[in-house]
């Protein structure tokens, strides 16, 4: 991986810096300090009150066991579906492999719809369980089932780049020393795998933690039984008892720390992998598909293939099987109702906001912090990870205590008539927040591999800034630009937890689509709110098909770009 440039030969550092301070500022920091602010106004015997109340302290039980059940269920299966995806190639491969981001691109309201409906008592799943007296929603196991639903793929996206790295050449040389296929990956691949694969399941436990979307369908939001954190803080702030909210959500830090933790595994790991590929020129192994086939190929590919159809592919046919349920015609009134157009048109606006502001801010940012070497460069980039760590709801709540009538802008919003909270330009900023990672984090590794001789080569020649980013520098991110884009727009879609925070949820106003499965929902509408999951889960699946075909340009520039380095040499 080559350095970053400590010379200044190329433009746009001031720029790329002030807007990147500023954005952070305005975005992030501003936002989390009114968090602050709100808990010093209490004492210290308020506070404790507040979070270890009985009550308080069962939902922080029922969290983190829920959590901790999902993250090693993804764990295991995350690690099973890395390892088929990578080392085997078999009918379907491609589409088991887009599968996987299923949860990423499917809004949490959605999931969490669907997966109410079928482990119900009278739903498809639940029926079955019901036999064997096993009652999953409304209970804990819901509450796991639904965290574990939304946070497959950041085991699987962890492990898969560092077993592709790997490659089948050290299993096989173990093998060829007398060591069985078990033994070979215990003693071979598991230690090199360590690190990435703690860091899949440390963020899918941070994941989880924050989780709000699905869980509210599936949890029913029982005190004592199946509160969770997220769902507690929502109700305080509908109860407007900030104090205690904001009390609740400083539990938050947690995930923030897992997450940094996370980071410097998933370094250690990348780092690792890097050196060990050495070996692989020292033994001077060639990498080649092992030929046999073997039953025990074939039975982890067929657990991974039938797990895989139960929690993700059955769910998504589903949607679409009980919005048709009664006929084409009531999906088509509930498309012309006047609520659900104004829903598709917000969700709409938001997206076609916040995606373009992101998409800015993530170019500037991640030219600033590959192409210069300043001072807390890398504090940046891990304060750009805070809307990974940080529940959906909390961010809701930042915003609400700092632009709400009470936070520090909100008086001079007042005074000049403008509305920020339990509006569209709320629904806006929190979107913002909640996505803005994405850009920039597909964009620096592409830019980081490619380094900065061309754009450098490119301004000594006499190519102004735009010059030389339109002709030299966009050529070669247009793919991962474009990557980041999809997922930011997935998201900014889908988002259900911030947005029902600051939004207010006014019919016919302030509902996007994700809100209006909910409302949907309670009006026992079921046809009306699986009409509007299954138009999410239609953009989920586009949005899928284009992911699949960026990351095939990807692939294809990188294997040109790495033909090209081998001719030279």
């Amino acid at each position: 991986m080559l350095a970053v440039s400590s010379r200044r030969v190329l433009p746009g550092f001031t720029l790329s810096l002030g807007t990147s301070l500023l954005f952070v500022c305005l975005i992030l920091l501003l936002p989390l300090s009114a968090l602050v602010m709100q808990l010093s106004q209490m004492s210290w015997s308020q506070y404790w009150d507040v979070v270890t109340n009985p009550q308080v302290v069962a939902a922080y039980k029922v969290t983190l066991l829920a959590a901790f059940v999902a993250s090693i269920f993804n764990g295991v299966f995350g690690l099973l579906m890395a390892w088929i995806l990578t080392r085997y190639r078999f009918p379907g491969r491609t589409l088991l492999d887009a599968l996987m981001d299923l949860p990423f691109a499917l809004p949490t309201a959605v999931a969490g719809l669907t997966l109410a409906s079928l482990f119900s008592v009278n739903g498809f799943y639940g029926q079955f369980l019901a036999q064997f007296d096993i009652k999953v929603t409304y209970t804990w196991l819901g509450i796991a089932v639904a965290m574990a639903f939304t946070s497959i793929p950041f085991v699987v996206r962890t492990v898969q780049p560092v077993l592709e790295e790997l490659g089948p050449e050290y299993e096989e040389a173990a093998q060829t020393l007398g060591a069985t296929r078990l033994q070979s990956f215990r003693k071979v691949v598991l230690p090199e795998l360590s690190p990435a694969l703690i860091a899949g399941v440390a963020l899918s436990f941070t994941r989880s933690l924050g989780e709000f979307g699905a869980v509210i369908f599936i949890a029913g939001n029982i005190a004592w039984k199946t509160e969770v954190t997220s769902l507690m803080i929502f109700v305080r702030l509908q109860e407007f008892d900030y104090p205690a909210a904001s009390a609740i959500a400083s539990g938050d830090p947690c995930g923030i720390l897992a997450a940094a933790v996370l980071y410097q595994y998933l370094a250690k790991s990348l780092w690792s992998t890097c050196g060990r590929s050495l070996m692989a020129e020292v033994t001077q192994l060639k990498r080649y598909d092992v030929p046999r086939i073997n039953w025990g190929k074939w039975f982890l590919i067929g657990v991974g293939m039938l797990v895989s159809a139960f929690i993700l592919l059955v769910p998504m046919i589903y949607i679409f099987v009980q919005a048709f349920s009664k006929g084409l015609m009531p999906v088509l009134q509930n498309l012309a109702d006047p609520d659900m157009l104004h829903a598709i048109w917000l969700t709409v606006l938001i997206a076609l906001i916040a995606v373009p502001v992101n998409l800015v801010f993530g170019i500037l940012l991640a030219w600033l912090v590959t192409r210069f070497n300043f001072p807390g460069r890398q504090l940046l980039l891990t304060l750009l990870d805070i809307p990974f760590a940080v529940s959906p709801v909390v961010a809701g709540l930042v915003y609400l205590l700092f632009y709400g009538s009470n936070g520090p802008l909100g008086g001079w919003l007042d005074e000049h008539n403008l509305q920020m909270m339990f509006s569209w330009p709320g629904m806006v900023l929190v979107t913002i927040f909640v996505t803005c990672p994405f850009v920039v984090r597909e964009l620096v590794p592409v830019m980081l591999s490619q380094g900065s001789q061309e754009d450098e080569a490119a301004i000594l020649l006499g190519a102004s800034g735009w010059q030389m980013f339109r002709r030299v520098t966009l050529p070669n991110i247009r793919w991962a630009l474009l990557y980041g884009v999809v997922l930011t727009n997935a998201r900014a879609i889908g988002e259900f937890g911030a947005v029902s925070v600051v939004s207010g949820s006014i019919r016919g106003e302030t509902l996007s689509l994700p809100l209006q499965i909910e409302l949907l929902e309670q009006d026992y509408n079921t046809v009306g709110s699986f009409t509007a999951a299954a138009l999410l889960t239609l953009m989920a699946i586009i949005t899928l098909f284009l992911k699949s075909m960026l990351q095939w340009r990807l692939e294809n520039q990188e294997k040109r770009a790495q033909q090209e380095e081998n001719h030279e040499h």
